[in-house]
């Protein structure tokens, strides 16, 4: 009764209110559109958790963004919210959307509050988050948060997130900065800590989603941030840890064996010694008659 009354209560105090709080996590309700498919809902959620953004549309298919994907996020507004269809690159992707584009006003099926975020007054809790998706390609989300008292703790997720702040864009063949490099290598130690700590207490079987999450982690980071100056620096730094984790896990392991094979061996010359014996002194037994 007494652990019924404490999961209650836990559960009470995680999730009251509309800002749910996952430890490290934060969880924003209210509506977002993916301008550039026409794509939109009145119910989507955006999560914030191990500085990966996941853009969660009811009833559709979830948009986990990482940070160096951000290109820059912003309050929605009729210059934010809109292409420059000048360029010939957003004509040749996006050939029927960019045609009229600035204009979806006068689109039918467009909802209100998409059109309400075009406004030339600028209001603190509809976000624009330009971004590169999986497959390379530029995309512009909008979030209008339905709790207009959040606007300011989903912007400092969308700072601490991306190391970017309001407005604030991420330029290619620029400098990758301190605080985002900090904050990569820092991600790489704390899952190499982890992968090490499972081996040293000889959990494999548990280490192996690990090292995988890790490869995969360095993997996608080092593409991700190629397209900044001097990434080298940083790439190969969380490279070599991460290399320096796994070597760790496969020379314990190997050690590990070669003990319990150890082990096994002077197990086993014990018991034949043993038998041994055994069968001198039976023989020794019926010498004697």
């Amino acid at each position: 009764m007494r652990y019924k009354i404490f999961a209650a209560l836990t559960f009470l105090i995680v999730f009251s209110g509309s800002n749910a709080t996952f430890a490290r996590s934060q969880l924003y309700q209210g509506k977002c559109g993916f301008l550039l498919s026409n794509s939109f809902t009145d119910r989507c959620s955006a999560l914030f958790s191990k500085g990966i953004l996941t853009l969660m549309p009811s009833g559709g298919p979830q948009e986990r963004i990482y940070p160096t994907q951000v290109e820059s996020y912003s309050l929605s507004s009729e210059e934010t919210i809109k292409v420059n269809e000048d360029i010939d690159k957003w004509q040749k992707l996006f050939p029927e959307q960019t045609r009229g584009f600035l204009f979806f006003k006068k689109k039918t099926g467009i909802p209100k509050w998409v059109v309400d975020a075009t406004s030339k007054k600028v209001t603190q809790h509809k976000f624009i988050i330009n971004y590169i998706d999986s497959n390379l390609l530029p995309r512009k989300a909008l979030f209008v948060l339905n709790d207009e008292g959040q606007a300011a703790s989903m912007q400092l997720s969308l700072r601490k997130t991306t190391s970017l702040y309001l407005g604030q864009k991420r330029v290619p063949g620029g400098p990758l900065s301190p605080a985002f490099s900090r904050k990569i290598t820092r991600e790489v130690e704390r899952k190499s800590e982890r992968l090490t700590g499972l081996c040293a207490a000889g959990m494999y079987e548990d280490s192996l989603p690990i090292i995988s999450e890790l490869n995969s982690y360095v993997d996608n980071t080092i593409n991700e941030i190629s397209i900044f100056e001097n990434y080298e620096i940083v790439a190969d730094k969380i490279e070599g840890d991460a290399n320096v984790a796994v070597a760790f896990c496969e020379n314990k392991k190997v050690q590990d064996i070669a003990d319990a094979k150890e082990a096994e061996r002077i197990a086993r010359e014990a018991k034949i010694e043993e038998e041994k014996e055994k069968r001198i002194s039976a023989f020794e037994m019926l010498s004697s008659y």
